[in-house]
């Protein structure tokens, strides 16, 4: 199976730095389905989750809106058609490549003063990414 990504988006209230995560150990593994027919898996990850190691394959900046309260989320899509192509690996297993699939992990970290985050001005961020999936 072959999966070629199309595009990622991240909604934010602040500013933040964003990478995806090739292959990198993460805490958590409560794998969902995706919808049939796709083969992939996916996991939503909460605050706290912790993504070590791996290979950085795409970071960029995504801007969130200003003020010190109620900040509105602002959109950020890039287009990933020339990034990678992830697939599963020869040796298969129920690992992370060599010994599994690729795993494709987004991670945001805030770029603002932490000062500017509380109960009135939250930081919020998701994220969303889109493929195409090839099944031989």
């Amino acid at each position: 199976m072959q999966l070629i990504l199309n595009s990622v988006g991240i909604l934010t209230t602040h500013a933040v730095s964003v990478r995806l995560m090739l292959n990198s150990a993460l805490n958590t593994t409560e794998w969902l389905r995706v919808d049939n027919p796709s083969l992939s898996q996916l996991i939503y990850h909460q605050g706290g989750d912790t993504v070590t190691g791996g290979a950085s394959v795409f970071n960029f900046e995504a801007s969130g809106s200003t003020g010190t309260a109620n900040r509105t989320a602002n959109l950020t899509t890039l287009d990933l058609g020339e990034i990678a192509t992830l697939g599963n690996s020869i040796l298969g297993g129920n690992n992370t490549f060599p010994d599994g699939p690729d795993v494709l992990t987004i991670t945001a970290r805030i770029n603002e003063d932490v000062a500017n985050v509380s109960g009135t001005n939250p930081f919020i961020v998701s994220a969303r990414v889109s493929w195409s999936e090839s099944q031989a």
